[in-house]
């Protein structure tokens, strides 16, 4: 069998994202239709006056706080960036509810799916008008905000360790195509300080540590990973990494579940 996205060493939290088939495919997130929608060269074209950009949840996540790695990989490190982004000039930073429960209910619209689309709408807006967007954990380790930032061509800002890139038998595409990488423990000791050595080009790949530089490195991902395009590399990659990770594979390299911690 086919197993859950996450690996069992980085799926922390709920037990239902732990790994517990033969193999596992780690595969990308849908990405935003707010920014899929636009072409590169409107996205390439525009100012991007927001220099850096979050919006999240640091409280009230399905997996309990007390649970040590949410609190420490996400919980932390979500607070410190919303500390942080009060303290840039121009940037955005909105602490949120999490899993859009706002719209749970919602008084603005009877329509709670129509509530969480504007949602997303507007998040995907301001995506596509910030040079830098964060990308923080949450229950685990992935987390779709690092799709919907490529498509937005808002250079991502990982500040999650235990992040999995898609595809990592066959790596179709470099580390560079998803962005600046920051370890958590360098971003919690001076969140201010790191926000602006990446927003100053002191982070990221030699020879494109401008944000401009940074954002047609991400070009090659928008265009492979982008479920919504017509001509998307998604399912040619995804049974790539079948066959190079599952078909091939005779035995199991999962941990009985037992042996997998919830947190």
């Amino acid at each position: 069998s086919l197993g859950w996205h996450e690996t069992h060493e980085a799926a922390w939290g709920m037990a239902n994202h732990r790994h517990v088939g033969k193999c596992q495919l780690a595969l990308p997130y849908v990405e935003s239709a707010a920014c899929s929608s636009l072409s590169e060269e409107e996205l390439l074209a525009r100012e991007r006056r927001v220099p850096f950009f979050f919006s999240g949840a640091a409280t009230g996540f399905d997996t309990a706080e007390d649970c040590p790695n949410v609190a420490r990989h996400a919980l932390d490190v979500r607070r410190a960036i919303l500390t942080a982004g009060t303290q840039l000039d121009g940037a955005t930073t909105r602490g949120v509810l999490h899993n859009m429960r706002a719209c749970n209910g919602s008084a603005l619209d009877p329509s709670e799916n129509a509530c969480e689309q504007a949602l997303k709408q507007l998040t995907g807006a301001e995506m596509a008008g910030a040079r830098f967007c964060a990308i923080a954990a949450g229950d685990t380790p992935s987390t779709g905000r690092l799709y919907d930032s490529i498509a937005c061509l808002c250079v991502p800002v990982i500040l999650v360790d235990d992040l999995q890139l898609p595809f990592p038998r066959t790596r179709p595409l470099p580390p560079s195509s998803y962005g600046v990488r920051y370890p958590e423990a360098d971003f919690l000791a001076d969140p201010l300080g790191a926000a602006r050595r990446i927003l100053e080009g002191a982070a990221g790949p030699p020879g494109a540590r401008n944000w401009r530089g940074l954002q047609r490195l991400l070009l090659p991902a928008r265009r492979a990973l982008a479920y919504r395009h017509a001509h998307s590399d998604v399912a040619t990659l995804v049974l790539r990494e079948a066959w190079a990770g599952c078909l091939q594979e005779r035995r199991s390299t999962a941990r009985p579940v037992s042996q997998v911690a919830k947190c």
